[in-house]
């Protein structure tokens, strides 16, 4: 009798089976529309975690079960996805681990030069809405705000 070579681990339906499924995705597919934000910038997954029931199991003993609206997500957003680098968390959270965009020459997330009010801009995106902290004369007081909005959204 010939064995079946399409085993399967039988975890297709676990919650966190997609969670695996769109992490590796993302670092190893070049088709996947986020892979330029991971596998192209030289994100991997460790090699335990290719094996979904180590990461599943992992996954359960590190975090616990995932929460009602959270996400894993990478402490580091330069990390990879390892035992010491993964969390829960919500979007917002999320947003403000991401790298600067490509378009901010400032050097600071939510700090850009207005040249309508040539003056610096305090801003962010929180919940899904845009907040607004004030426009500055000085860089770093507008970094200020944002930094101290920061950190009393998140804590």
């Amino acid at each position: 009798m010939q064995k079946d070579t399409a085993t399967t681990h039988g975890l297709t339906n676990h919650p966190l089976y997609s969670i695996w499924k769109g992490v590796m995705h993302r670092c190893y597919h070049k088709t996947h529309t986020s892979y330029r934000y991971y596998g192209k910038r030289g994100i991997k997954v460790c090699d335990e975690w290719h094996d979904p029931p180590t990461f599943i199991r992992d996954i359960e003993r590190i975090l616990g079960s995932r929460p009602e609206g959270l996400s894993l997500d990478r402490i580091n957003n330069d990390g990879n996805y390892e035992p010491t680098n993964v969390r829960w968390s919500t979007y917002s959270e999320q947003g403000f681990n991401r790298g600067l965009s490509k378009n901010n020459t400032s050097t600071c997330a939510g700090v850009s030069w207005n040249k309508k009010a040539n003056k610096w801009k305090a801003q962010m995106v929180y919940n899904g809405k845009n907040l607004f902290f004030g426009y500055f004369e000085d860089f770093n007081e507008a970094v200020d705000a944002r930094m101290g909005a920061e950190k009393e959204l998140l804590g």
